[in-house]
């Protein structure tokens, strides 16, 4: 848990909401106020009512225009009371509040109605003797209004789109940004130039290289008058005359931005700036000194610091993308200081007791409620024969399809919907339905996908009923000739497993009935449609079956099969098999390396991204001159680099399908190394789902299973071994036969035994723990 923690005092939601400001508009205190994108302008009170949502909002007014913006302040000079200024699309209103006698009912009267010639983006006040309001519109003209008269009206500025604006009281100007540009203009320039066209010359124009998310002006008399202008990736700092004070880089992405002075002795002289960004975190830095920060509710767009009254003081008020309100302070956990608790108020706790005594008979004679029960709902699946006529779609070649029925039952089987979800490796229409009771049974089809073809023989399927919510659960192992056809026994692969047995060898036929192959000591296994295939051997001089495959991802279903229907036929037999691990670590490797190089490309990508979306830019400058122009070098090399980024974003998305192939590899290892452990009477939980539903990397994951904070992969494999509960027993090293076969042996290498007193390092690479003797097989 985190010391530091914002405490909500009040919260609400607003759907659809757009903007938000506090301030003083009744009553004397501030309020807050929310526009939202249906036109609608509610104000809130808080502190009115100790933060109650359902007493808090005061005034609801309708206006049928989204509103872009509102801000609070003395706008016209003859009223003294404070306004709201309303930004819509296409006018700029001026309401005050109006408190009727006899209720005491308040309510927005309107005091100025502005039409816009253009669409607005924004609008910022000016804060002289005769307060002014300037609005920007989309093609980034400039109009300012004083009270009710439109003072002057400026063309568009030499800008490729709007930005956040401010007024400079100091330097008397107009501080406009645009695409990552942050220029200064005289506020007497703008009075005096005419509507001729003719160029405005900024005062200072500096380059912020990010996009500028809002800036504020910092000119209280105790602090150096700067311009605070926070971008997407840091904070920077200038003075009026647009040299850079210093600036702050972020972690995250900057959503949102506030500004004020901190009146405690010791801080006059220091701005202090509290930063939103998008990962729910609200910085607070003193100058270029990060001083509080805490984890928010949400993501904020707006913050603001309120006063809700007298006991309510230097609140923070915060609003997000979906609407989301919420006022409250800073402090820690535990709680060092708490706001004042509203009065307490008396409870006749008899007549409460009364009360509930009354409420529960009535829930006790409700028939309704006593045909509530806990139903049972049952589910059945039905298979037969591989479908005569395929179903598979979006294949090469000849793909057996096999059709279920799935079918409920039960007290719990009601008229009603139900949610069917499915997960399998297999291929299918969908993996998610929604029916209603009487569309029952319903009928799947299931068949490989040779692009990425199974490691995995298991069918999980969920029947939720949402009106009961009863649910029934049913994992199936799908038959054996829906993945595999019969082919010739591969004698030499990449990637071997042995298992040893005490008892006589079962004959493949036996082993592997629905396959129909007449030969006892070996067979081959091929995925539809694939070049893949894995080999089961039986060896009588060893007593062994042998696996082996050029694809490591088919000898974990393997093993499990055959282990299964050995125990199956001997009830009783021991079984044992050496632990390659160094297939493991040969697939992290070269998953860690496939992700480094995903990540680089991605970063490759970005920056061919900003080139393209540059030269876009020059393009549609080019756009506004109405004379027909010859294909430049401009037009060329948007092309090729458009082209080129083609070609990356192809090359990036084959990376994504190779590292995905890769995690589903080493899922699988990883199931065999569970199912190895187990063979040797080695408790542990290790499956072939680590890395099932999780947004970690591989690496992370690992790290995360074998409890360990080691980088080397080696070390973090025998960290997830060595969590075992039991030592390990039986395990011997066995004699060649003259007759076997025998590997090379290299003398440099060094064996990897678990629980042994040396770990492989980066530099040691790992090979086979319990390494046992391969043997010929007949």
């Amino acid at each position: 848990m985190s010391l530091f923690k914002f405490i909500d005092w009040y919260r609400n939601e607003f759907p659809n909401a757009s903007c938000m400001v506090t301030g003083e508009l009744t009553l004397g205190r501030e309020q807050l106020c929310i526009g939202t994108e249906q036109g609608t302008i509610i104000v809130v009170d808080p502190g009115g009512h100790e933060g109650k949502v359902g007493e808090s909002t005061i005034i609801q007014h309708n206006l049928n225009n989204p509103i872009i913006q509102l801000e609070i302040g003395k706008f016209v000079t003859a009223i003294d009371k404070r306004l709201l200024a309303v930004l819509c699309p296409h006018h700029l209103l001026l309401f005050r509040v109006v408190t009727t006698t006899p209720n005491q009912n308040s309510k927005l009267e309107e005091v100025y109605t502005h039409a816009l010639k253009e669409p607005s983006y924004n609008m910022c006040a000016v804060p002289t003797k005769t307060p002014q309001i300037f609005v920007q519109g989309l093609s980034c003209g400039l109009t300012l209004f004083q009270g009710e008269e439109c003072v002057f009206q400026r063309t568009p500025l030499p800008a490729l789109h709007p930005g956040p604006i401010v007024y400079s009281q100091l330097s008397d100007s107009l501080i406009l940004t645009n695409a990552g540009k942050v220029s200064s203009v005289k506020f007497s320039l703008l009075a005096s130039v005419s509507n001729t066209g003719k160029k405005i010359t900024f005062d200072w124009t500096i380059n912020m290289g990010d996009v500028v998310i809002d800036l504020d002006v910092a000119d209280w008399n105790t602090v150096q008058p700067s311009l605070v202008v926070l971008c997407r990736r840091k904070i920077i700092v200038l003075t009026v005359g647009g040299n850079i004070r210093y600036f702050v880089n972020l972690e995250g992405i900057a959503m949102s931005m506030m500004v004020y002075l901190n009146n405690t002795p010791g801080n006059k002289s220091t701005i202090h700036t509290v930063v939103g960004t998008a990962n729910d975190t609200v910085l607070i830095y003193s100058d270029n000194v990060l001083i509080w920060n805490f984890k928010a509710p949400f993501s904020p767009t707006r913050i603001r610091l309120s006063h809700y009254g007298d006991q309510y003081q230097h609140l923070l008020s915060m609003m997000s993308s979906k609407g989301e309100v919420s006022a409250g302070y800073i402090g820690t956990e535990p709680t060092l200081h708490r706001l004042p608790l509203p009065p307490a108020r008396f409870v006749n706790f008899d007549a409460k007791a009364q009360e509930l005594n009354m409420m529960e008979t009535a829930l006790k004679g409700n028939t309704a409620a006593q045909q509530v029960q806990n139903t049972a709902l049952e589910l059945k699946v039905d298979w037969g024969e591989l479908d005569r006529h395929s179903r598979a779609y979006n294949v090469n070649g000849e793909v057996p399809s096999l059709t279920l029925a799935l079918q409920c039952s039960g007290s719990g089987f009601i008229p009603g919907e139900y949610q069917i979800n499915l997960r399998s490796e297999l291929a299918m229409q969908q993996d998610h339905f929604t029916l209603e009771s009487e569309e029952f049974p319903l009928s799947i089809s299931l068949f490989v996908n040779p692009e990425a073809w199974p490691t995995s023989r298991d069918l999980h399927i969920s029947v939720h009923n949402t009106r009961t919510q009863a649910t029934a659960l049913s994992t199936l192992q799908l038959p054996l000739p829906l993945l595999f056809a019969t082919c010739n026994a591969e004698r030499t692969a990449q990637y071997k497993l042995t298992i040893d047995t005490d008892r006589p060898l079962v004959p493949i036929g036996k082993l592997f009935p629905e396959m129909n192959s007449d030969n006892p000591g070996a067979i081959g296994l091929q995925v539809h449609s694939t070049k893949a295939s894995v080999s089961v051997f039986a060896a009588p001089k060893t007593n062994r079956y042998r696996i082996q495959s050029d694809h490591p991802g088919l000898l974990y279903m393997t093993a499990q099969l055959v282990t299964e229907r050995l125990r199956e036929q001997q009830s009783g037999v021991n079984l044992s098999a050496p632990i390659p691990l160094e297939y493991l670590v040969s697939k992290f490797e070269e998953c860690l390396e496939s992700e480094k190089q995903y990540i680089e490309e991605k970063k490759i990508i970005d920056k061919k991204m900003r080139e393209v979306r540059a030269i876009n830019a020059l393009l549609v400058a080019k756009t506004k001159t109405t004379r027909a122009e010859p294909k430049s070098h401009v037009d060329v090399l948007f092309a090729a680099s458009h082209d080129k980024l083609l070609d990356m974003l192809d090359q990036h998305i084959n990376a994504q399908k190779k590292i995905n192939l890769l995690k589903r590899t080493i899922s699988s290892l990883l199931g065999l190394l569970g199912l190895l452990l187990k063979l040797n009477n080695i408790d542990n939980h290790i499956t072939a789902h680590i890395f099932t539903d999780t947004s970690q990397s591989i690496k992370e994951r690992l790290a995360w299973a074998s409890n360990s904070s080691d980088t080397d992969v080696g070390r973090l494999l025998n960290a997830l071994c060595n969590n075992a509960t039991k030592q390990l027993s039986k395990i011997t090293e066995e004699e060649e036969d003259d007759g076997e076969y025998e590997e090379p042996v290299d003398e440099n290498k060094n064996d990897f035994v678990l629980g042994s007193h040396s770990v492989a390092t980066a530099a040691q690479p790992i090979v086979k723990i319990f390494e046992a003797p391969d043997e010929d097989v007949d």
